[in-house]
Formats: C-alpha cells, structure tokens, sequence
C-alpha cells in the first residue's frame, strides 16, 4: 500500500516507512504533516521510517520545525535521511545540529545502510 502526497510518496516495506520525495521539492511543514498523516494511516504502531531526499530537495525552516518537535514522537521509533548532494546533507547536519530531532536520526547516503542501521532501532 502506498499514499501519495503533494510532494511525496510514502509506503510501507518490512515495518519501515518510506517517504520518497520527489526531486526538487520544496518541502514546508504543511508538507511534513502530510507525512505525519500518511504515516499514520499505514503503520499502527510505532515505525522506523527512511525519508529519501534525493534529488534536491529544500527543506524550510518551518519543515525542520515540525520534524524536530513532539509530533514525530508518536509515530517513529527512528528517521533515516537519505541524500545525494553536498547541499542537501549541509541541511540535514544544520536540521540535526540546530533543530535537534527528539527521536533518533541519522543521515546516509547509501540506502542499505541507512536500512540496517533503521532495522537495529
């Protein structure tokens, strides 16, 4: 099962979320809600989810707002952020070190180990 949203494509695979942005999003926290929505909808219990960013992909400083708050919480156990560009894994540090995100969360470039290090949640 899958869920479409204005900017992604969320599914479900082996217990994990998948949040597939499309490339060059701009993603605010209008945007991250739908996520939260989505995720909702397809695990009933707390998940991991892997939040592929690749392709650019700009995240607002609302978006990081909302990640990092108590929202996610009640949905995730761990986020993965999977990256290709210099300039979006600079967001995601300045997302891990300013924003400070309440579950654990980890940037990867490579998808299978951003998988592994998600399935030791």
């Amino acid at each position: 099962m899958q869920i479409e949203t204005s900017t992604a494509v969320v599914s479900i695979n082996e217990g994990i979320i998948v949040a597939k942005y499309a490339e060059d999003s701009s993603i605010s926290a209008k945007e991250v809600s739908e996520i939260f929505e989505a995720e909702a909808k397809l695990a009933k219990k707390k998940h991991c989810i892997l939040i592929d960013l690749r392709g650019f992909v700009k995240l607002s400083e609302s978006a990081m707002k909302v990640s990092a708050s108590d929202e996610p919480i009640k949905y995730r156990k761990a986020a993965a952020f999977l990256v290709d560009s210099l300039s979006v894994r600079i967001q995601m540090q300045y997302y891990l070190t300013f924003a400070k995100p309440k579950v654990p969360t980890q940037v990867f470039s490579d998808e299978q180990k951003a998988l592994e290090w998600l399935r030791k949640q």
